[in-house]
């Protein structure tokens, strides 16, 4: 298993019988840990990417009731977020490109819409999203976890095809 190193991030590569994965810890992005991920179907047929089931698990000794934490579901986030945008009436910006006249005579600068859309903006555009994958194909994105300040350290588990391809990364804590 090589390193390889891009832009200060440390690329590491796992090869499996259906494809390959190349993963990067990318630190703590939108409040969870970040790894950035590519997954290549090296096999004849096509494989379903879905980030929701990429999973870590705890090392032994630091075990929860929940031993496994899976990444956040980028469909069930720009739910969220859209849900917060249509109220805070910013749905204008799907539709015309400028505000209504309500929001903008009552929120002149409206911070937390530009970042509600940033937001949107990044799960749609950077993060891994569901994906089948055709013999040849890849896929690269984001996947966030939820963070476990307990653990010291995990086990990436990321399914391709039939079979998980695992990582291990130390946490460290400050």
């Amino acid at each position: 298993m090589a390193i390889r190193w891009y832009k200060g991030k440390a690329y590491v590569k796992k090869d499996g019988r259906n494809g390959h994965v190349i993963i990067a810890s990318d630190g703590i992005k939108e409040g969870g840990l970040a790894f950035e991920v590519e997954i290549a179907n090296t096999s004849d047929r096509a494989m379903l990417v879905s980030p929701e089931e990429i999973y870590y698990q705890l090392s032994p000794g630091e075990s929860t009731s929940n031993n496994r934490i899976y990444s956040l579901d980028p469909a069930e986030e720009l739910v969220r977020i859209d849900k917060e945008i249509s109220r805070q009436d910013l749905g204008y910006m799907r539709t015309t490109g400028r505000p209504s006249q309500r929001w903008a005579t009552s929120n002149p600068r409206n911070y937390t819409g530009d970042r509600l859309l940033m937001e949107k903006e990044l799960w749609e555009e950077k993060m891994l999203r569901k994906t089948t994958l055709q013999p040849g194909e890849l896929i690269r994105g984001y996947v966030i976890f939820p963070i476990n300040p307990r653990a010291s350290k995990i086990e990436l588990i990321i399914p391709v095809g039939n079979e998980n391809i695992g990582f291990s990364f130390q946490q460290t804590r400050y």
